[in-house]
Order: C-alpha cells, then structure tokens, then sequence
C-alpha cells in the first residue's frame, strides 16, 4: 500500500495553507488550559460569518471567561495566547462566507492530522490522501487525514466535517473499504468520523446510514481521544 495527494480543491489548500489556521491549530495544541480547545472549536461551530452583535458579544464573552490570571499587583490580565487567539478569530471572521467557510473546516482538518501525527514518521501521515494498492489500483477515494506505517503495520484514516450532517454514505463506504484492506494485510487501522458536533449527536444522526461498527466517531466532546489510538 501507499498513500498518493488528492488534493481537493484550490479553496481547501489555500485554507490549510492560511496563516490565521495555522496559528489557531497551534495555540489549540499549546494550551494546558481545561476545556479551552473545546470551547474554540466550540465557537469556530457555532459561528459561520461574522454576524453583529452576535459575534462581538460571544467573543468576549470567551476573552472575559480567560482573564482570570491576575499579575504581580494582583490585576487581572489577559494571557497572550488568549490575545492571539482573539486577533487571530477576528482575521478570520472578516473574510467572505465562502472563505471562512473553507478555514473553519482546514482547521478541524488540520488539528486531527496534528493530533495523529506524532506517532508516525514525517510523510507518513498527511491531509488529502488515497490509499493506493501494491499494484497502483485505488484502494479508497480521498480521504481527508491519512497514515500509513509500514514499519508499524497500521493506518488511519480520518472523514472530517464540522456538522455531521455533511457525512454521506460514500464516506462510509470508503472508511469501511480502508479497513477492510488493512485487514487483508493484517495492518491494524482505525478510521472514523471526525465532527464538532458531540458523539452522542453523531450517533443520533448516522443512524440513517447504518454504519459499519468498524467506524469510529469522534465528536466535540472525544476528538482528543485520537492522541492515543492505536496506542492501548
């Protein structure tokens, strides 16, 4: 097997490529803060344009729930990372629709690679991806994050959406096939559904296609279990 780019569309590499994602995806990744990336990815769900005074408001309402960290005279202050993230949300959202569009979802898409990166080498896991037989015959369709080790003998294979209202059963599909391949070749694998809707919600709302149990969901509330599957 190995893994070959699908690269999507111009918008998507344009949006995995802007600065404002990558810099959010960082601050997401550095900060100790409990529940902080769930409250961002939160607000990054919840927020589709930058609508007044619903957008001003909920945005400092999040910087005022995180100064709480007060200085050597005892006054409150805002840490940095909190500034950036600010500054960063407010580029971000004073884009067109079909922009922030784009960056809300390479965000999510970006993030779960990061997440699943660490345990592979550099190349082995990577956004946009088909998998690929021994012959050169396709295995899968594109795939938003995809890994493959043959050193270790495992994949991975991530559908990424920010409402899974947007999964269609060619997903499924495709995730189920992955597997299925992995197992022939007696790879361990793990794929699944990545969303910003909470995994019971998931669940709730696959339903209507029957997922094969091979499928793993990871909502809103379990995305950063994916720092260790495959690991236990």
């Amino acid at each position: 097997m190995k893994l070959i780019a699908a690269s999507g569309s111009l918008e998507m590499q344009q949006a995995l490529a802007h600065p404002n994602v990558r810099t959010i995806v960082t601050i997401l990744l550095q900060t100790q803060e409990t529940n902080f990336s769930k409250n961002t990815l939160l607000f990054l769900k919840n927020h589709f344009q930058y609508i007044l005074p619903e957008f001003e408001e909920d945005l400092k309402a999040f910087v005022d729930y995180y100064q709480r960290r007060p200085d050597a005279n005892g006054a409150f202050i805002i840490p940095q990372y909190i500034i950036e993230l600010q500054n960063s949300l407010e580029k971000l959202y004073q884009q067109n629709s079909l922009q922030i569009q784009y960056q809300r979802g390479a965000i999510l898409e970006l993030l779960v690679c990061r997440l699943v990166s660490p345990r592979y080498k550099t190349g082995e896991c990577l956004g946009n991806q088909r998998f690929m037989d021994e012959h050169g015959r396709p295995i899968s369709d594109q795939i938003d994050i995809a890994a493959l080790s043959h050193s270790l003998r495992q994949l991975e294979g991530y559908e990424c959406k920010l409402k899974v209202n947007g999964i269609e059963s060619a997903d499924c599909t495709n995730l189920a096939g992955l597997a299925s391949a992995a197992m022939e070749r007696e790879y361990r694998s793990n794929v699944g559904i990545v969303s910003l809707d909470n995994q019971m919600h998931m669940r709730r709302r696959l339903q209507r296609l029957q997922l094969d149990p091979v499928i793993k969901l990871y909502g809103l509330d379990t995305i950063a279990t994916l720092v260790d599957v495959l690991l236990k």
